[in-house]
């Protein structure tokens, strides 16, 4: 809450929070240390009596909380580093101040307004407010897969999670002293989706594993990767789980999504689509396209509305015919209506044409924490904007931090396609290890916490 009334929405840390608010002067950290970031150890008594307005990035939220706590601060707000990120749930550790994370844009404001005596309200309990699930976190996997498949499949909530911790570790995973904490990552939407198929198996029983699996992924919502961006394929796979359509679906797809694979800007590639009527009684299924851009070439199908009894099926090739394509994606759903139904079955199509330019380097699998000292492997690779690896190069990794080394780096090629791996020992004493990958002029970060 600031003096004119107005408020920004705050995501409180991991760790434990007093019931009560707190009124303070706020201190903008970078006056403090010159970074604004706290990773260094402030001026004794710099902070006492005041809240710590401290910027994301170089160093743990743990460490950048007790810091402000070692310099008198009474709370810590974070903001990100990064414009339009999604809120997260910081990972406090053992810190014991304190603090709250919110947005960049919002940590900007409130930085500019900020004067002598300038006091604001952090409130730590946890209350409701508004958040669009049209939008995919940034920790979310994105395609293509090492096979030029789509995925992922589909889209749950991993948000937000409001859910039972436990109290008797401090130290351990998912601890609050109240017996509840808000958190998120894919180990919450994924059982989630498992309880979905739970569910739909109890109501619906007797069809196939593949049926369910197209019951829960092909009437899956339109996925945004922010509110008023629709994702493509490769980030939101066939979309958002909706269960009451999956219950309610009449049709059923196999297989769940079809990619034409990656190739140059002629293509000449045929699949097949199979649809069965899970439906009660007998209907005829329109067929339609709906490519991501109307401009765009799109699969033909021999037909476009296909009469089915109950339990029957059809299989259809599907042919997707172009040339002169320029490098992107080619990508929309195949849309499956049945005359009696509600619900459209969506199935996603792709097809890659490499532009052959650097665009990404995606770390694929890297640890969070380990013991100081302790050797590590880290596997990435590197793409361009549509997720198809670059061939032919040899990128290089150097470790940022003093300690921290680097003792190898190797193509795994042969067990992982386009996926290099460079081992690392980190630095004896515990801290933060930083390594920069690079490949031309792109380049990345991996930070691993040692303990």
């Amino acid at each position: 809450m600031l003096p004119d009334n107005s408020s920004l929405v705050a995501v409180p840390g991991s760790g434990t929070y007093p019931a009560a608010s707190t009124t303070a002067p706020m201190i903008d950290v970078f006056n403090l240390d010159g970074t604004g970031q706290a990773c260094s150890s402030l001026p004794a008594g710099s902070l006492t009596g005041d809240i710590a307005l401290i910027f994301r990035g170089n160093c743990t939220f743990e460490t950048k909380i007790d810091n402000a706590q070692a310099a008198g601060a009474l709370a810590a707000v974070v903001y990100d580093n990064v414009s339009g990120e999604p809120l997260v749930l910081m990972g406090v550790g053992a810190a014991a101040l304190p603090a709250v994370f919110i947005a960049n844009a919002d940590g900007l404001a409130l930085k500019a307004k900020l004067t002598n005596g300038f006091a604001v309200t952090v409130q730590f309990t946890p209350g409701p407010h508004y958040t669009s699930p049209a939008s995919i976190a940034n920790f979310s996997s994105t395609g293509p897969n090492i096979d030029y498949s789509i995925k992922p499949d589909l889209l749950a909530v991993g948000e937000n999670i409001y859910t039972a911790a436990q109290k008797l570790d401090s130290n351990g995973e998912l601890y609050d002293a109240s017996g509840y904490t808000l958190t998120q990552g894919t180990s919450f939407s994924a059982p989630l989706v498992a309880g979905a198929a739970a569910v739909i198996e109890q109501a619906r029983p007797g069809l196939t594993p593949d049926q369910y699996r197209s019951l829960l992924i092909n009437t899956a919502d339109p996925a945004s990767l922010v509110p008023g961006t629709a994702a493509s394929v490769q980030q939101g796979g066939a979309g958002l789980l909706n269960v009451l359509s999956a219950l309610n679906a009449t049709v059923v797809a196999a297989p769940v999504s079809i990619s034409f694979g990656v190739g140059g800007g002629t293509v000449n590639a045929t699949s097949s689509l199979t649809l069965t009527n899970v439906g009660t009684v007998s209907d005829t299924f329109q067929i339609s396209i709906a490519p991501a851009s109307s401009s765009a070439p799109v699969p033909q199908l021999t037909a476009t509305s296909v009469p089915l009894d109950q339990g029957a099926s059809v299989t259809l090739p599907v042919q997707f015919q172009a040339s002169s394509l320029t490098p992107g994606a080619y990508e929309g759903f195949i849309n499956v209506q049945g005359v009696q139904s509600s619900v459209t079955t969506h199935v996603p199509y792709w097809y890659g044409v490499s532009s052959g330019q650097l665009g990404h380097i995606t770390v694929i699998d890297a640890p969070i924490f380990d013991s100081a000292g302790s050797q590590d492997t880290v596997f990435f690779r590197v793409t361009d904007a549509i997720g198809i690896p670059i061939p032919n190069i040899q990128p290089s990794v150097t470790p940022v931090t003093t300690g921290a080394r680097v003792s190898s780096l190797t193509s795994v090629d042969d067990a992982y396609p386009s996926v290099f791996a460079f081992s690392v020992r980190l630095a004896s004493q515990p801290g933060i290890n930083v390594y920069q990958i690079q490949e031309g002029s792109l380049s990345n970060t991996v930070t691993i916490v040692g303990q």
